[in-house]
């Protein structure tokens, strides 16, 4: 499954996580977070490795719980080793405190200021829709068949038949729909 953005996060910074990750889905973007699993298990770390490969971009929320947090240094670490555009967003603290060195010259995402929250998550899911422009948006299946529905990517590539065909990413239901 490939997503448009993973975000990586302290679990402290779960609300605005959750803002945001609501102001991305609304903008027709997949969202990946860590939520449905349990953090420190083996599987846990095979599902992260397994997000960051697949998705498009991450999206790190920088405060000063994050920038402590171990998990989220490993998220970036492997991040950079896939070679995967990070989104740097400021969500708390002083900047001069919370801001990894390696963003320390990078152009971020300030979403600090309530007054200046909408602005400035425009900004951001217009940089990643721009990032991620081959990955197709979601927003009319989800219009259609909104959550709990849930949606997979079935990434493009070359379908081996008699005549070899390029084929176009595209979402399918993650589970059939039947009816009696």
């Amino acid at each position: 499954m490939q997503h448009h953005v993973f975000i990586s996060y302290s679990h402290r910074n779960a609300d605005v996580m959750q803002r945001i990750k609501s102001d991305l889905t609304v903008a027709g973007l997949s969202v990946w977070t860590d939520e449905a699993i349990k953090p420190g298990t083996q599987s846990w770390r095979e599902n992260i490795e397994e997000a960051i490969s697949q998705t498009g971009c991450l999206v790190l929320l920088m405060s000063s719980d994050a920038k402590k947090s171990s998990y989220v240094r490993a998220e970036l670490d492997y991040a950079a080793l896939q070679e995967k555009h990070v989104f740097p967003v400021l969500v708390g603290g002083d900047e001069r405190k919370v801001v990894p060195i390696e963003f320390s010259g990078a152009q971020w995402v300030d979403l600090r200021n309530e007054r200046s929250f909408t602005s400035e998550i425009e900004k951001l899911i217009d940089s990643i829709k721009e990032e991620t422009s081959t990955i197709p948006s979601h927003s009319s299946a989800i219009e259609t068949l909104p959550p709990p529905f849930e949606w997979c990517i079935i990434p493009g590539g070359t379908l081996r038949s008699i005549a070899a065909q390029q084929i176009e990413p595209f979402w399918i239901a993650k589970y059939p729909v039947t009816s009696q």
